[in-house]
Parts: C-alpha cells; structure tokens; sequence
C-alpha cells in the first residue's frame, strides 16, 4: 500500500496547506479564495468571486478552492462554490478531487453534496488507483463509506495492489466500517490476491469482534484457500483460543484438512496449543 500511503500524506500536506495565512492585499486572488474557501468563511468566498476570480482557479500542485473547502468539511462554501460554476470533477495534480478530500476528511454531508452535483464517485488516483471509498476506508470514517455507497460508490472496490475494501476494513480492525460495507453489499466471501477471504484474515490476527459480525452475516465460515486452508486452520497456527472456540461454536468443520493433510487439530498439536488442543479434540464428529 505504499502508493496509498503516499497519497494520503499527500492529503495531510494539503489540509495543512489550506490552512493559508489571512488574507492579504499582497496575496494573488487566487489565494485570497482558497484561504476564505478553507477557513470556511462564506462572505469571504463570495467577495473574492464577485472581484472576479476565476472560481476554478488552482494553486500550484493543482488543488482548487473547492478542494480546499472540502477536506475542512465547510459544506456552505462546497455548496456556494458548486453553485458558482465549480468544476466538481476538477483533479490537483497527483489526481485528488473534491470528493476523495471530503472522504478522507470524513464529512458525509459535503460528500453528497459533491455526488448530487455531479462528482464522480469512483473516480480513482492515477498512482494508486484509490477511490473516495478507499480514502474513507484509509482513514476508518464509517459514515463517509457509507454516504459513498449510497450515492453509488463500489463498495467491492480493490486497491492497486489487489487488496478489497472490505478486507482492507478488516485487517485495520475497523469493525464498524466493516458493517457499513457489508449492510451496503459488499461481498463478504471476496478474497485477496492469496485466496484468502475476510473471515480468514480476522481469525489470523485475532479480531474476534470482526470474525462475530462476519459470521452473524452469514460469511462462509468453511471457505477454503487454493490449498485447502480454512479459518479454523488461521487460528489455530496462531495460537487464538477465543478464535477457534468462536470459530467451532459457529459450524467451522474441525474434520477438514488442506492439501497437505493437515487439520486444525493437527496443526495445534504440532505447535503444541495444549489448550486447544484439548478443546478440538472433544468437539463431536461432524455430518
């Protein structure tokens, strides 16, 4: 996730840079409306644009006043700048729009704002191919995926690297954001580029609170990998107890084996899990 990562340092540079000094006779226009846009400060943006300044006016690396509103969250100034003809769609240079701001700032409100009015809402980086969803999930603001996917987002959507949103959501221990996805259609079986599924990858870091909402949606809890490893399997070559009880208690099959023959008993035998060892042994042959 390195390009991601890059990007998003990339937006906190931005959000400190539309924090811009006050305004200055000495300052061009165009910064003159981006400081009124990110301070929020609606006379201020309606004064510079009445002076006439070109409301798509960009700075340097690209961003406009409209961007600079967004990623503050300063929905009056979206809504008045988009009224004036702002170009919803308009990307900076390193590709982040209005809308992927707003995500990443976590405004839902600004976010339909923008998707009403046009704003593109899997549009995606050209480094990195992040979407505003993807932004949203990043940065763990539930209720920006879910304004997203309301207004159309693709909540399947991967990362460049291959990586769904939903096991994205997962792997950071995002319980929430995981249950925004999931209640918004995400597919709760979908698999990363190893074949392995969302429930695998919590069972394999331990996230019982995840595993429980992936298994009361009804994810499949028999999933198995390309080699035949299943959840069950993840848990018990790490050692989570708690995991593999929640695990049986909701119709893991204890009896299955992967490709090399190898059970989740076996596998916490040979790591010697005496604990779990003791649990999986007593666990009733399954039809």
């Amino acid at each position: 996730m390195k390009k991601t990562n890059t990007l998003i340092l990339g937006l906190v540079i931005c959000g400190m840079g539309c924090a811009l000094p006050s305004m200055h006779r000495s300052n061009p226009s165009w910064e003159q409306l981006h400081t009124a846009a990110s301070e929020g400060n609606l006379v201020g943006t309606m004064q510079m644009l009445k002076r006439g300044v070109d409301v798509n006016a960009a700075d340097p690396n690209g961003y406009t006043a409209l961007t600079a509103a967004a990623i503050n969250g300063h929905r009056a100034v979206v809504e008045w700048l988009v009224a004036k003809g702002a170009d919803v769609n308009a990307a900076s240079a390193d590709g982040m729009t209005a809308l992927m701001c707003a995500a990443f700032d976590g405004n839902p409100d600004v976010i339909r704002v923008l998707a009403e009015k046009g704003a593109d809402v899997n549009a995606k980086t050209p480094d990195g191919e992040v979407t505003p969803l993807l932004f949203a999930v990043l940065a763990n603001h539930p209720a920006a995926a879910g304004a997203l996917a309301d207004k159309g987002a693709d909540v399947n959507v991967q990362t460049a690297d291959g990586l769904p949103a939903l096991i994205l959501a997962i792997r950071e221990g995002h319980v929430k954001m995981a249950g925004i996805l999931i209640d918004r259609g995400a597919d709760m079986n979908v698999r990363d580029v190893l074949g392995m599924t969302a429930l695998m990858g919590a069972a394999s870091t331990d996230s019982l609170a995840v595993a429980q909402l992936l298994i009361d949606k009804g994810a499949d809890i028999n999933a198995t990998t390309p080699k035949g490893a299943t959840a069950l399997m993840a848990a018990a070559f790490k050692g989570h107890l708690e995991m593999v009880q929640l695990l049986v208690e909701g119709g893991a099959r204890v009896d299955a084996a992967n490709d090399s023959g190898l059970t989740a008993l076996k596998v916490a035998k040979a790591l010697k899990h005496s604990d779990m060892v003791a649990f999986l042994a007593q666990v009733p042959p399954q039809k």
